[in-house]
């Protein structure tokens, strides 16, 4: 690899004079020092996912990969509305051996590694290093496992592939993203602007995103989940977009430590013309505001592909020896500020009360009973190492405001009545806003956002009431063994 040099001779923030062929993307080899450099920074920042186990989303996903490593399909048998891709993910990491969430933990690290690697053949080494931190810093990524972290390494060849005019490959890889997460679809505007408008590029691009697309949407539609799969892709994502917007100042804020590292070196400016690469990262980052807008909600976990593009706008103004200082004391402080916000939402972490759930479960069940957790804390399912009743491993689909039915309810309970759990964790039990008697998944106070306002749950706790007993509390979690 060939750098250019900075002010003064200096190389401590090497711009690529070049950018490898695709072939190169399989020579790891060849850069091992940077692989291993990028492997212990992805490890280090998302070791709090280790330690205090998976947070919300990736325990749902890890458990929807443990249905479908069962025989399970996505979306028909496993209820969840992202797309397909972090589900064939977690569907590996539950064939491997041992539980699967310290697996998905170490391919989570892999792939920021290797989204690593793949920086570095568009800005060089140490911008790539801070990237890697700032993707995966605690904060956005809280401990690994978000879809958009994984959307983010196809993105970034993405980027790549369009910056050496390799379109079709370059649109199989958008495609690949988008199949993690739907919030990667700013990255489109970028490769269009790489493209300059011109036909073929776009075609040969599109055609790699329908490419890409076909994989997933064929065998889907052979197994015959489509229907299922369109119900909670496009369906609830609308209901639940419209159900409650979410941008409050403690999440901006983060976003303001993850994104400060990358973002300190822009004032400075360059010393020539921006190019099309670096309009192309403008128009990704501006089209990641406007769609974080258009959605109404910010979470910090959206923001995890944008140290490509920020990496990208700061290659060029790195070359002053002012802005490498700014960049490395915002560094300093993102690491500062992520490790106090690890400390402080260790207390409130569910992981801990999960695994201690989970293990009383696990030893008062057999390996063939099934489980039904209610909440958000399929974590238990992980630690328990048993499969959930029904296909909701959590219960937003059941109490969200213009998609839940009588209808839903009552054929959720009628397939649990058939196949009914040996037990049943009240994990919102635990939760502030729900009352404090022993009935059975007591109903929110009128107004509150318990159960998204609304609450169909008659049948539910009419047939729990009949057939269940509680047996025991564990960190607020109630437990109810059939009788």
């Amino acid at each position: 690899m060939r750098n250019n040099a900075t002010a003064g001779g200096a190389r401590a923030f090497p711009v690529p004079a070049t950018s490898p062929g695709v072939m190169d993307l399989v020579r790891l080899r060849a850069d091992a020092p940077s692989l291993v450099l990028f492997l212990i920074l992805a490890a280090v920042v998302q070791v709090p996912g280790l330690v205090l186990g998976p947070h919300t989303d990736a325990s749902i996903f890890a458990t929807i990969g443990e249905q479908l490593a069962r025989g399970d399909l996505p979306y028909r048998d496993a209820w969840d509305h992202k797309p397909p891709g972090i589900y064939a993910v977690t569907a590996i990491a539950a064939l491997l051996p041992g539980p699967t969430w310290p697996a998905f933990w170490v391919l989570s690290v892999i792939v920021l590694a290797a989204t690593g690697q793949v920086l570095q053949w568009i800005v060089g080494r140490p911008l790539a290093a801070v990237a890697v931190l700032a993707m995966g810093l605690y904060p956005a990524a809280t401990g690994g496992g978000q879809t958009e972290a994984f959307a983010a390494l196809p993105a970034a060849i993405a980027f790549l592939m369009a910056t050496r005019q390799r379109w079709f490959i370059s649109g199989v890889a958008a495609g690949a993203a988008l199949l993690f997460s739907l919030q990667l679809v700013p990255l489109l505007p970028a490769l269009v602007v790489l493209a300059g408008a011109r036909p073929r590029p776009l075609l040969l691009g599109v055609a790699g995103v329908l490419v890409a697309c076909g994989l997933a949407v064929v065998p889907m539609a052979a197994a015959g989940i489509l229907p299922a799969a369109f119900d909670t892709l496009v369906n609830y994502d609308r209901i639940y977009l419209a159900s409650s917007r979410s941008a409050d100042l403690r999440t901006v804020y983060n976003l303001g430590v993850v994104l400060l590292p990358l973002a300190a070196a822009l004032p400075f400016g360059a010393r020539r013309l921006p190019d099309r690469s670096d309009l192309a990262a403008f128009a990704w980052c501006l089209a990641a505001v406007v769609a974080i807008a258009m959605q109404g909600r910010l979470f910090a976990h959206y923001v995890i592909p944008l140290g490509i593009p920020l990496a990208v706008l700061a290659r060029q103004p790195l070359q002053r020896k002012l802005a490498r200082f700014a960049v490395v004391a915002a560094t300093a402080v993102m690491v500062a500020v992520s490790f106090f916000v690890v400390l402080a939402e260790a207390p409130t972490h569910r992981g801990p009360s999960s695994a201690a759930v989970g293990r009383w479960v696990r030893d008062h069940t057999r390996p063939s009973d099934t489980i039904l957790v209610w909440g958000l804390d399929a974590g238990v399912y992980l630690v328990a190492e048993r499969a959930p009743a029904g296909r909701y491993p959590y219960h937003l689909p059941l109490v969200t405001p213009g998609y839940t039915t009588p209808a839903l309810i009552a054929n959720w309970v009628a397939d649990l009545s058939a196949h009914p759990p040996l037990v049943i964790v009240d994990s919102e039990a635990a939760d502030g806003f729900w009352a404090e008697d022993d009935d059975f998944l007591r109903a929110p106070a009128p107004g509150t956002d318990g159960g998204r306002t609304i609450d169909m749950l008659d049948p539910l706790r009419a047939w729990a009431t009949a057939n269940y007993r509680f047996v025991t509390e564990i960190d607020g979690r109630k437990i109810y063994e059939r009788t």
